[in-house]
């Protein structure tokens, strides 16, 4: 049985202006041929969280995938994410995009955020999900920042990848 990535897109818009969550595609792209993967999208459902809650009993996934961005973004994801941790504490919570990516230590000083990918995640995310689920060192996972005992280790980036090197979005 394959493993389940939840990926959570919080709201962005306004009601009737919604769109497709073009990163969350890009970076379960990387993915989708070996791992399956479910969408949770702010911007359809009124209860995220309890969409995600439900979504990680039903599939038994370890871990969720977030993307945030400054504003409507944010203020939804940060009580989706508290409520999540904490009726699920075992679900790993990994946040990226433009938010966490310069704002790494706030994020990781939130209790409820787990690991943070700063800039371009694609290779960056398929190196955490196969270390996460088979093991490996996370020293080795680029852009990859965690805390570790009393600090936070930020790995260096990964080089940029033309996006014409990477793989199509998993529209189905």
């Amino acid at each position: 049985m394959r493993e389940t990535i939840l990926f959570y897109n919080p709201v962005s818009t306004s009601p009737g202006k919604q769109r497709l969550p073009l990163s969350l595609l890009a970076i379960s792209a990387v993915v989708a041929e070996d791992y399956d993967i479910a969408f949770i999208d702010g911007n359809l459902i009124s209860d995220p969280a309890q969409a995600i809650i439900e979504q990680a009993q039903t599939t038994k996934a370890k871990l969720l995938a977030v993307t945030v961005m400054p504003g409507p973004q944010l203020r939804q994801v940060v009580p989706v994410c508290k409520q999540v941790k904490q009726t699920l504490p075992n679900l790993t919570i990994l946040w990226g995009g433009y938010f966490p990516s310069n704002h790494t230590e706030v994020c990781l000083q939130s209790g409820f955020v787990d690991y943070v990918i700063q800039g371009q995640g694609e290779a960056a995310f398929r190196k955490f999900v196969d270390t996460f689920y088979h093991g490996g060192a996370l020293g080795e996972v680029p852009s990859l920042a965690y805390k570790q005992g009393d600090g936070i280790t930020v790995n260096p980036r990964a080089p940029f990848i033309k996006p014409d090197n990477l793989p199509w979005y998993p529209y189905d």
